[in-house]
């Protein structure tokens, strides 16, 4: 998808922007710079969603928040002020943000116990739950 993205940057950009003018170039511009992280977005979103659903909510928070306020934002401000990139120093800090965000989840993927934790601690309420669960699906009756 990255990759057709970048070719259709220009038709896309007057497609959602059809009066023109400077959004047009700058568009073009960050569709093509985020074009070739989308892939890797689309990975970080899927571990992310994984370790929310088996319970590791905290770690996915954490991430989040390193990501978005320890990366990207002054990334942001450092390229975009005291580089020559200018403006595409915003566009870029998105690019890396999401490359080092995917290599942090894909590290706590592989080396935290996200696998053990448990979303009820009760047992005999977890019992409960699987067989409403079984009950719901036929298995039990």
């Amino acid at each position: 998808m990255g990759v057709i993205l970048f070719f259709v940057a220009e038709p896309l950009a007057r497609f959602f922007v059809p009066q023109g003018g400077e959004a047009i170039p700058m568009s073009v511009t960050f569709v093509r710079i985020m074009a070739f992280t989308f892939g890797f977005i689309g990975l970080q979103m899927t571990i992310m969603g994984t370790l929310r659903g088996a319970g590791d909510t905290k770690a996915s928070m954490n991430l989040t928040l390193i990501s978005q306020w320890l990366i990207q934002f002054p990334l942001a401000l450092v390229l975009s002020q005291y580089t020559p990139l200018g403006l595409n120093g915003i566009w870029w800090s998105f690019t890396v943000s999401n490359l080092v965000s995917t290599a942090l989840v894909l590290y706590w993927f592989k080396r935290s116990n996200w696998k053990q934790k448990t979303l009820l601690e009760d047992e005999q309420l977890q019992q409960k739950v699987i067989d409403e669960v079984k009950i719901d699906e036929g298995s039990l009756s």
